[in-house]
Formats: structure tokens, sequence, C-alpha cells
């Protein structure tokens, strides 16, 4: 068996290299999230060259293009980038989860542990690190899909007053105007979808992680044990063949040679 500081030096790496395959997992999801932000500026620029086309902007809701305009920041920024999720990774300790009660439906398991006898003896953090990541990346998928739901529902609002004023518009630069603004829009709603699905991809990424991980330990363990008692049986049949009459009963031998009325150990001899 592996020494107390060995398994932890072990853990330690093992630690590290969990992180560098969550960070290399993310970073294949880094050109989706590159394509995203360059569409994001494509439609801010689109947005811009259309309105120079247009001419006078007032002619348009300008509170349309406000909200447009403050939607395109906003969805640009709100992945992760690399840097960041490294960062996020490096300031996990394990000890985030010791709170979560999944909104209440089970009771959080807390910091420290209370024996039989009443002591406390606190968690080891470290133990719990990879499932910190995956809480983590679990509430930033939750907090993606918050803001694109908000964010949704008041581009969705905003696409009605639009739709309301093409109906009642009575020249053609007008319609051109309000439909540009109603493809930006719908063009909008559809990239917060893209985000939160980008986010949910690297929720089941780290699950799928996490799981595979599970397995290695799993596997791990049962062929240390294996090991060991393969082992124990080789010790045990090394110490029997040093010692070849071990666990067999001695021979009946005569106390002395037989004398001639036939009785051992008399020691007399016939004439």
């Amino acid at each position: 068996m592996l020494a107390p500081a060995a398994l932890h030096a072990q853990a330690e790496a093992g630690d590290a290299a969990i992180i560098e395959v969550l960070m290399k997992n993310h970073s294949e999801l880094m050109p989706m999230l590159q394509k995203q932000l360059e569409e994001a500026e494509r439609q801010a620029s689109k947005l811009e060259q259309q309105l120079e086309r247009m001419g006078d902007p007032g002619a348009v809701n300008p509170e349309s293009i406000a909200m447009i305009k403050d939607d395109v920041k906003r969805s640009a920024s709100v992945l992760m980038t690399k840097q960041e999720k490294r960062e996020m990774y490096d300031s996990l300790t394990g000890a985030e989860v010791f709170d979560d009660d999944a909104n209440g439906m089970l009771e959080a398991i807390g910091a420290k542990v209370t024996l039989e006898d009443g002591s406390e003896q606190d968690r080891d953090a470290e133990k719990y690190k990879l499932e910190a990541a995956l809480m983590a990346e679990i509430k930033q998928y939750k907090e993606v899909r918050e803001q694109a739901i908000e964010q949704q529902k008041m581009l969705s609002d905003e696409l009605v007053t639009v739709m309301e004023e093409l109906e009642a518009a009575k020249d053609f630069a007008t319609v051109q105007k309000l439909n540009a603004t109603i493809s930006i829009i719908n063009g909008k709603i559809d990239d917060w979808n893209q985000k939160v699905i980008m986010a949910r991809a690297d929720v089941d990424m780290v699950r799928q992680e996490y799981e595979s991980t599970a397995r290695v330990v799993a596997k791990g363990k049962r062929e240390e044990t294996e090991m060991q008692s393969k082992a124990d049986r080789d010790a045990s049949a090394a110490s029997k063949a040093t010692f070849p009459g071990f666990g067999i009963a001695p021979k009946k031998l005569p106390w002395g040679r037989k004398g001639s009325d036939g009785n051992p150990g008399t020691g007399s001899v016939a004439p």
C-alpha cells in the first residue's frame, strides 16, 4: 500500500492533471466562443452600416437601437475566456461545495465532520476539487441561462413594438429601416440561444471528465487491492518454501534400539 505522504502527492498530481484536461476541453470550445464574439462584433458593425445607409437614425425607434447596442456588449462578455476559465479553476479550493444544498433539496455536508464522541474534524477540501469544478461550471451555465432569459424577454418585447411600428409605417424607407431592426433583434435572440448551448456544453464536458476520472480512480483502487493480494500470496508461498517440513506431522521414531526381548530402549543384545 502507498504511504499517506505518497497518496497525498499522488492526489495533488491528479488534481493538476484533471485541471489541465478541463482546460484542454475548454480550449476546444474556444473556436466556438471566438466565432460568437466575432458574430456579435459583425452584428454591431452591420447595425452601424445599416443606420448610415438609412440616413437619420432618429427615424428608427432610438430605444430599439440603444437596446440592441447594449445587448451586443452583454452577449460579447457573458461567456468566460480561456484565461478567465483558468483563473476560476486555479481559485477553487474544494471547500466551495461544502455549503451546496441543491436549492434546498438536500442537506449541505458542511466543512466539519462530527464524530460519535462529539468531537469535530475538518473535511479535506482537496478531495472535493473536481466536484467544485463541476459545480462552478453548473453555476456558470445557470448565470448565462438567466441572462439569456432576461435579455430575450427584453428583445422580444422590443420586437413586438417594432413590428407594431412596421404595421403603421407609411413609406418604403421607414419599412426598410424597421425590417432591418427586426432582423437584428431576431439575430440577437438566436445569439443568446447559442450562448446557453455553449455554457451547457461546458457543463457536459466537465461532467464527462468527472465520470471518467471516477472510473479511473475506482479501477486504480481495485488494481491496488489485487496487486497487494498477489504480493501477500507470493510472500506466503515463499515462506512455506523456506521450511519444507512445515505443517507435516513428524514420523514416529523409537526411543532406542530394540533389544533381544523385542522392546525398544532396553539396549539388550541377543547372545
